[in-house]
């Protein structure tokens, strides 16, 4: 691949500059159910339109192509391009969930339950998309079906409150009143807001006759469903323009745009996406990194460090993004950033390995503060013992002349990971001599 060290300043001055390549704007739909008033939807329908014109037989082009319609011009538009992805790929998962959602929302539930079994049968990788088949199903009023789906939905999210709440839901449909008093108090212990939790506790006091106990459970609900709207309607308002909103939703639909550009080997689109899905949203971590990836590939590093400090910022609190930089620092050999970063690290995520080990293999690279590697590289193992944090460790305790523990190291993480040739050949340089026994 070439440099396009141009790409992201020819961005800037021409949102649509992949026309210039002598495509035509092809607009695929009724331009009188435009606005023509509204740039940010021209943006987004001439994105759509520019997918299909660009991968005509790619149907996840068209998959994404709903999704910005179902946003920016009508959920019918969006609905049709659902339809067609899924009568041209029968297998393809998402598609049977949108389409779920959409004749959810219009009141066709069967048809809604049919199409969302068919997500969850081929694994639609949205995690609500149980949730949504069993509120499908208890609107039929089939409680009995919900149950199996969503013991499985707690199963794989046993620390989300939906799954919960719903089987509460579904046991008081059935009239089973302690499974469904159960489940509302394990949603409750999740999240104690839970209004609707409360709301069915209260059903519950009501239907077994205790009127004070429902009463109570009534006050909770409505202490707790005015706090739920109003921080609803405080979100709408501090977040406009950011993740949720309409730049925020057209943010998501470049970034997939530039993965599919990317993954048929077009990475000059790949990184115009990108780039615009950070320009609409600064919060948009998600194309940051996969630009990152593609400058790492291109061996841009100056582009990747400045990436990867964007991203430190949008997430200050995500260790990954820190770790990552100092990675990247001490690639560089900007030994004292790397240092600064990995204790970041540390400080953020306290009760995860990563950190500690970073530091340590720094440490013993540079051939700094051994003692002190060894030390990291225990605090490692402690929180996470996986053979790479042995490794480091077994490194850590050679450096610092502790041979019974480089030896005790070294075994553990040749025994967690085998086919590592470096773990073995270190092991090996250790293997016959007495002082290991």
């Amino acid at each position: 691949m070439v440099l396009l060290g141009l790409v992201a300043v020819a961005w800037c001055y021409s949102p649509w500059g992949w026309y210039s390549k002598g495509l035509e704007a092809r607009t695929l739909l009724d331009p009188s159910i435009l606005d023509p008033n509204d740039p940010l939807q021209s943006e987004a329908v001439k994105l759509a339109d520019q997918l299909v014109h660009d991968f005509p037989s790619e149907v996840e082009a068209l998959f994404i192509r709903g999704l910005i319609l179902n946003k920016f011009v009508s959920r019918d538009e969006a609905s049709r391009c659902w339809q067609a992805c899924v009568r041209h790929e029968p297998e393809y998962s998402e598609p049977y969930y949108w389409l779920g959602r959409e004749l959810f929302k219009k009141g066709e539930y069967e048809e809604a339950v049919a199409h969302l079994r068919k997500a969850v049968e081929l694994n639609a990788p949205q995690p609500d998309v149980r949730i949504q088949l069993a509120d499908a199903l208890l609107s039929l009023n089939r409680a009995a079906e919900a149950l199996p789906v969503l013991h499985e939905q707690i199963r794989r999210a046993p620390h989300e409150t939906a799954g919960f709440f719903y089987l509460g839901q579904a046991y008081f449909a059935l009239d089973q009143l302690e499974l469904a008093a159960e489940h509302y108090r394990r949603a409750l212990d999740l999240n104690p807001g839970c209004h609707q939790a409360w709301h069915g506790l209260a059903r519950i006091g009501q239907r077994r006759g205790q009127a004070e106990k429902s009463r109570e459970y009534l006050r909770r609900f409505r202490v707790f469903e005015a706090k739920f709207f109003a921080r609803h309607q405080e979100s709408k308002r501090r977040t406009f323009g950011d993740e949720g909103t309409l730049e925020g939703t057209l943010a998501t639909a470049y970034t997939d745009a530039g993965r599919l550009y990317y993954g048929h080997d077009q990475p000059d689109s790949a990184e115009i996406c990108w780039r615009r899905a950070g320009a609409l949203d600064p919060q948009n971590a998600e194309s940051r990194v996969l630009l990152v990836g593609l400058c790492r590939e291109q061996d841009r590093a100056a582009d990747a460090l400045s990436l990867l400090e964007e991203l430190r910022r949008v997430e200050p609190a995500n260790p990954i993004h820190a770790l990552a930089l100092g990675s990247h620092y001490a690639a560089l050999g900007q030994l004292d950033q790397a240092e600064k970063e990995f204790s970041q690290v540390v400080a953020i995520a306290p009760e995860r390995g990563e950190g500690y080990a970073a530091l340590a293999d720094l440490y013993l690279r540079t051939g700094r503060k051994p003692a002190e590697a060894a030390a990291l590289a225990r605090k490692a193992v402690a929180r996470q013992p996986v053979a790479e944090n042995y490794f480091v460790l077994a490194r850590a305790c050679a450096a610092a002349g502790d041979q019974a523990g480089t030896w005790t190291a070294i075994s553990r993480a040749v025994e967690l990971d085998p086919g590592n040739a470096e773990y073995v050949r270190l092991r090996d340089q250790w293997t016959g001599n007495p002082t290991h026994e």
